[in-house]
């Protein structure tokens, strides 16, 4: 659930950013129009990040350190978010832009925050309530745990680099006065180059499991291909005592690490796939994209059976 609210948290900010640049077409110009494009992606930047600590596990709200550190980064992200309402209204007091552009980016980015807030609230909720309902923690729980805190890292640099990027190519294309069609185009390598450092660090989270599996498993190639044809195939094998031991230690690891390979994978395609936005009118371009977004298709639910069924396989009776 978090990564599904964080994949359309960060689509909306984009889309509203881009909107912004063609809604203010020939009204403004700068220094005016960069001001309110700073301030839509300061906006955009409190909106994300809210979500991104909010939902993440980076405090408890439970303890009293958690609390006060939670009412903080709520006050800096209120008054963060004043200062660029405040830089959007002078723009309004000055003629410079006019009443109904800047409204509407306001209403737009107040709407952001209030609903990144409140569905990173909710998200946080729910999983406190499934904790909450699980009976003890598994032996493997150190691992989901482990990687938890570095998806929340992971979601936290691609936000970085994705509201740095854009905001820089935004910025550059209307000081430059260039044409609003062609901001699509360095917005397209802002993504591309945020989700190529998302696809780095998830394929390096991946490689640090490789070695546990590694050491797990052994060498014997045969055993461990009907180990993983039970746990990840969902295959009706009959192990022996000790193919199903080492069974029931793989699945976590190999849950884990089919997760991080389909995030490598995604953010891989996404990359690709944002390069070649600004070119699908071209033959070559369009076809390229087809492929990719039917990759995609395949991989994420092939994907997402795979960790289900070494998820589950790790939590039966027989495997604990």
């Amino acid at each position: 659930m978090r990564v599904t609210a964080f994949a359309v948290s960060s689509l909306l900010g984009t889309a509203m950013v881009v909107a912004t640049v063609f809604a203010l077409g020939d009204e403004a110009r700068p220094p005016a129009s960069a001001l309110v494009l700073v301030s839509v992606v300061v906006v955009w930047a409190v909106g994300l990040f809210s979500g991104i600590v909010i939902a993440g596990d980076w405090w408890d709200p439970a303890t009293p350190d958690g609390s006060r550190d939670h009412r903080r980064f709520l006050v800096v992200a209120i008054v963060v978010a004043v200062l660029a309402a405040g830089l959007l209204g002078a723009q309004v007091a000055t003629d410079a832009v006019s009443v109904g552009a800047a409204s509407g980016s306001a209403v737009a980015g107040l709407g952001y925050i209030a609903l990144n807030l409140a569905v990173a609230t909710w998200v946080r909720r729910r999983e406190e309530i499934a904790r909450t309902r699980g009976i003890d923690e598994p032996e493997h729980g150190w691992i989901q745990v482990l990687t938890r805190h570095r998806a929340d890292n992971v979601a936290l640099w691609f936000a970085i680099v994705l509201v740095v990027g854009v905001g820089v190519a935004v910025l550059v294309d209307e000081l430059l006065l260039l044409d609003a069609q062609r901001v699509l185009f360095p917005v397209s390598i802002a993504v591309s180059l945020a989700a190529l450092v998302a696809t780095i660090m998830c394929s390096t989270i991946a490689m640090n499991l490789y070695g546990p599996t590694r050491d797990l498993l052994g060498s014997d190639r045969e055993r461990n291909r009907r180990i993983r044809r039970v746990v990840l195939g969902g295959r009706d094998i009959e192990l022996s005592e000790e193919e199903s031991e080492l069974a029931t230690a793989y699945a976590p690891l190999a849950a884990e690490a089919t997760a991080w390979n389909l995030a490598q994978n995604v953010f891989l395609f996404t990359a690709l796939l944002t390069q070649n936005i600004p070119r699908l009118a071209e033959p070559v371009p369009l076809g390229l994209s087809i492929v990719l977004v039917a990759a995609v298709a395949i991989a994420i639910p092939f994907s997402l059976r795979q960790v289900e069924r070494a998820r589950r396989y790790a939590a039966t009776p027989a495997a604990a």
